[in-house]
């Protein structure tokens, strides 16, 4: 018996409750949420599912999952569970996100969230890595990247703290010149995929999924491929 074969019936034999089921999760509106999305959706198909994603503002997209509004989070870094009790962590990384600095000003790079204290940061909320590595510190939190370069563009924030990859994006996307990023990432953190807990029952046979593809090196190829047909794509939307 092939291995998604095996899957497939004991899934049917364990979670009769989900036959036809098409699971919808939440995730941000941002590059790394379209990344995290495409290896849920062939984990969720490995199993015999289909998935719906719908993508929120960061912090409304969390509340949504919290809720059972939605079957659960695309994916968010480890420990988030330690305040949004109802979610459920799905014990395989399914996406990396690097956090990085960009600025207007003629200032050094940062090796640590502590060199960021001086000045006044951009952060988007909901980005739950970025909001504990400023703690503290003169934060403006907003909704969304196009806001945080808009406000650093003006030189009402010093700095602006965000994914790389939803960074380079929104520069590329918006044609936005003379903001400068930070080659070294102030931080690297790993993203889960996470349930509602009414979908408990579903981690095992997820979790033995995505190991698979692990293994395989499937996880670390979609990252690759929609990395770059995402910088092509908006680089030609540019032109």
């Amino acid at each position: 018996m092939s291995r998604l074969l095996f899957s497939l019936t004991l899934l049917l034999f364990a979670l009769p409750v989900y036959a036809q089921k098409v699971f919808v999760f939440s995730g941000a509106k941002d590059p790394v949420t379209d990344i995290s999305s495409k290896v849920i959706v062939e984990a969720y198909n490995r199993i015999g599912f289909d998935v719906q994603i719908e993508q929120f503002p960061s912090a409304r997209s969390l509340a949504m999952a919290n809720e059972g509004t939605v079957d659960g989070e695309v994916g968010r870094i480890e420990g988030i569970e330690s305040v949004y009790q109802n979610l459920l962590r799905v014990p395989v990384a399914i996406n990396v996100v690097e956090g990085v600095v960009f600025t207007k000003k003629d200032i050094d790079c940062f090796p640590n969230w502590q060199a960021l204290k001086p000045y006044v940061i951009g952060i988007k909320r909901g980005d739950i890595f970025i909001e504990n590595g400023t703690k503290g510190m003169q934060v403006i939190p907003v909704a969304n990247s196009n806001q945080l370069f808009k406000m650093l563009d003006k030189e009402r924030t010093d700095v602006v703290v965000l994914a790389k990859l939803t960074g380079l994006s929104q520069l590329e996307k918006r044609g936005i010149k003379g903001i400068k990023m930070c080659e070294s990432a102030i931080s690297q953190v790993y993203l889960y995929h996470y349930l509602h807990e009414d979908n408990a029952s579903l981690i095992p046979t997820l979790t033995k999924a995505l190991k698979e593809m692990e293994a395989e090196g499937r996880i670390k190829d979609i990252r690759k491929t929609a990395i770059s047909r995402l910088l092509a794509r908006e680089k030609n939307e540019k032109i």
